[in-house]
């Protein structure tokens, strides 16, 4: 192609390409753009409750935003009647003091759950306070925490502040240096654990006394305020680490609407962004995004495409000379949703030797759970987490006690998946294996570990970021049943009362003392003082799902009512699985596991796997499920899946890519043959982004990562 654009190949795969025209286009966005940012004429004056507003931080499901008022050392709260549209806001009423710590509050950063609100002071002592808040987004539960942390050594006067979603990192802005400092805290969101990471970045070429300051949801992005009405942004090359960071040359100006800019925050999805500013008192939205082309090629149809601005162009479908029936070519969207980097499912052939498997999961540095299965022949499943240290072995078709392999099973959790040893549970020489990877990250996936006290009522925190939709307990002293609580139990109604037994079939039973009849909260649970989850004396693990109810999310764990029909229930996701487990709750049936790297095909046989059984996959081959765009269909009349009336819970996990069209490969394109079928789960895409805007492109590229 001649066109001389940057291309950039994801996954790692070398690959062939060919050329064909293009078809239709479906236009999108990309977040965080603000090189693409425009006003949308929405805004919200807040002068009733301040005059003096510094910061914002709205909430990730956007129905709330709090405002730090500055002479009055307030926090103020708004509530938005619709979801990240300001002009809905309504003020709470109730305003919370933060004047007996202090009467200059500069920056405000809160935790994603909204349970912590952290706050700078500029003058001495140069302190960021911690508040509580028992419920939520709501300041008036707010109360100080008692912990405080200085960060005066680095930055003498403290300005805008931000917490890493995980809680683990702290940022600082320095309003007299202009130098952005970075902090770890070794109790997650506990600001009085706080210490330099000996990593900062200064931003003074850009900006000048300024005040707010916000991170990407994936930490490779961050974005400041300046006295000039502008908005900087700022890329590291390494996620979270402030001293890989560089200007991206690519700024935004708010002097139209903002003659004081001060507080600056990003919708979840990074497509709205709110500043506020006390030279009109008023907080106002914009989109943030860049323009982004869907190329649907499928009609095999010449079609000129002419970016109007800067664009990302997406490639899907790619027919073979005006036919779309064949072999299978699998082409997909980008995962903006950073699905491939938390959650992996991965085929590999045991050899008996050391093996390292390389799945794009950070498990060294963030932790997780490694599920095994041996696919091709009766093997229990085997579960390895580095909550409980990665060589000790749990099954989750076992009552047994973890088994501590040493290294002659799991022997390393690395920067990029795992390394086996030699034993057969997990290594078996020509034996076919599957691996399901949950790396540790808010809002999707948490391991907590603890000793039982025999108490009813005894509260464990974790650090999940949001009410758990599904959490998985298991008494690792001794041998004793997996015990499951699920968001869907009992149709969603209680179902904290009520208990299942991962390694059994068994239906739903009602526990009222297994969770202590309390509901979990977004950073802690509470058991009562039953065997399975809080013995005196022993010890336990409990794995904790989210369900997600984001634009963006990740993982969703609710539940369905069966209908009886093959023509069974259809679930709106808003985005299509790649890894569903299902269980009946009202009746006898097995936890079924199925996902896409397996082959979970819309109208054909599903592999499955039972969580509580150690059959192989050919003794479960039936199709249950047909995954959707925007979810999954039942189709199948079986009781297990779909009994009339009967009460299923699931969990699903986002697909990365979307699998899209069938071509014929005999079919010649332009510029040679087509693409073979890619093997099982190959899941390849292509981008390419304009830099100058208004090109017009008249053909398009196809990946074959068979080749």
């Amino acid at each position: 192609m001649s066109n001389n654009k940057d291309f950039k190949i994801k996954n790692g795969i070398k690959p062939t390409v060919y050329q064909e025209t293009l078809g239709t286009v479906v236009s999108g966005s990309e977040g965080y753009s603000i090189g693409s940012a425009s006003y949308d004429s929405k805004s919200f004056n807040v002068s009733s409750q301040t005059t003096n507003p510094y910061g914002l931080r709205i909430s990730q499901d956007g129905t709330r935003v709090i405002i730090l008022d500055r002479v009055d050392s307030n926090l103020v709260q708004y509530n938005l009647s619709t979801a990240y549209d300001i002009t809905t806001s309504v003020a709470q009423g109730t305003e919370f003091s933060l004047s007996t710590q202090t009467t200059s509050p500069m920056g405000i950063a809160v935790s994603n759950s909204g349970a912590k609100v952290y706050v700078s002071n500029e003058e001495n002592p140069d302190n960021i306070y911690q508040y509580d808040l028992s419920t939520s987004w709501d300041v008036s539960t707010a109360s100080y925490s008692g912990n405080s942390f200085s960060p005066q050594t680095q930055a003498a006067s403290s300005s805008g502040i931000y917490v890493k979603e995980d809680g683990t990192k702290l940022y600082v802005r320095d309003i007299t240096t202009d130098v952005v400092y970075q902090y770890t805290m070794s109790t997650p969101y506990d600001v009085s654990t706080a210490s330099y990471d000996s990593k900062s970045l200064s931003v003074s070429s850009q900006s000048s006394n300024g005040y707010g300051i916000t991170f990407s949801t994936d930490g490779l992005r961050f974005f400041i305020t300046d006295i000039n009405n502008n908005i900087y942004q700022y890329n590291l090359s390494t996620a979270w680490d402030i001293s890989t960071g560089t200007y991206s040359s690519t700024s935004f100006s708010v002097t139209s609407q903002e003659s004081a800019v001060l507080g600056l925050d990003f919708s979840n999805s990074g497509q709205k962004m709110y500043i506020v500013g006390q030279g009109s008192d008023t907080i106002y939205q914009y989109s943030s995004a860049l323009s982004k082309a869907q190329l649907d090629l499928s009609t095999g149809s010449v079609f000129d495409y002419t970016p109007t601005s800067n664009a990302q162009v997406k490639l899907t479908n790619p027919a073979a000379s005006g036919t779309a029936s064949g072999a299978t070519l699998l082409l997909g969207s980008e995962d903006s949703a950073g699905v491939a980097s938390t959650f992996s499912t991965t085929l590999y052939t045991g050899t008996g030797a050391a093996k390292t498997i390389s799945n794009g999961l950070n498990l060294s540095t963030d932790g997780g759970l490694v599920w095994i299965k041996r696919r091709d022949s009766a093997g229990s499943h085997s579960l390895w987490d580095s909550g409980r240290g990665i060589s000790n072995w749990l099954s989750s078709d076992s009552t047994s006690a973890q088994i501590d392999y040493t290294t002659t099973a799991m022997v390393s959790f690395n920067t990029d998946g795992f390394t086996l040893g030699v034993d057969t549970v997990v290594n078996a020489s020509a034996a076919s294996m599957v691996s399901w990877s949950f790396k540790k990250k808010t809002k999707f996936f948490d391991i907590v570990t603890y000793t039982g006290t025999g108490v009813a009522g005894r509260t464990v925190s974790h650090n999940l970021g949001s009410i758990p939709g599904m959490i998985i307990f298991k008494k690792t002293s001794a041998s004793d049943n997996w015990a499951v609580y699920h968001r869907g139990a009992n149709g969603g109604t209680d179902p904290e009362d009520y208990r299942l037994e991962l390694n059994e079939n068994f239906p739903q039973s009602n526990r009222d003392g297994f969770l202590y009849d309390t509901a979990p909260t977004a950073t802690e649970f509470t058991v009562g003082d039953g065997a399975l989850s809080n013995t005196n004396g022993a010890t336990y693990v409990a794995y904790l799902f989210a369900h997600d109810t984001d634009a963006s999310s990740l993982i969703k764990c609710d539940s369905y009512t069966g209908n009886g029909s093959s023509n069974g229930p259809e679930i709106n996701l808003g985005w299509e699985p790649q890894w569903l487990m299902i269980k009946r709750t009202d009746g006898t049936s097995s936890w079924q596991i199925v996902d896409n790297v397996r082959g979970m095909p819309v109208g054909g046989n599903d592999l499955v796997l039972h969580a509580d059984q150690n059959y192989s996959e050919a003794a479960l081959t039936w199709d249950i499920v047909s995954p959707t765009s925007t979810g999954f269909k039942i189709v199948n009349a079986g009781a297990v899946v779909n009994q009339s009336g009967g009460n299923f819970i699931y969990m699903a996990i986002r697909n990365s890519f979307v699998p899209t069209i069938t071509y014929d490969p005999t079919l010649q394109w332009s510029g040679g043959t087509a693409p073979t079928a890619t093997a099982t789960g190959e899941k390849d895409v292509i981008t390419f982004n304009t830099t100058d805007g208004g090109t017009t492109y008249k053909s398009a590229l196809a990946i074959d990562g068979a080749k």
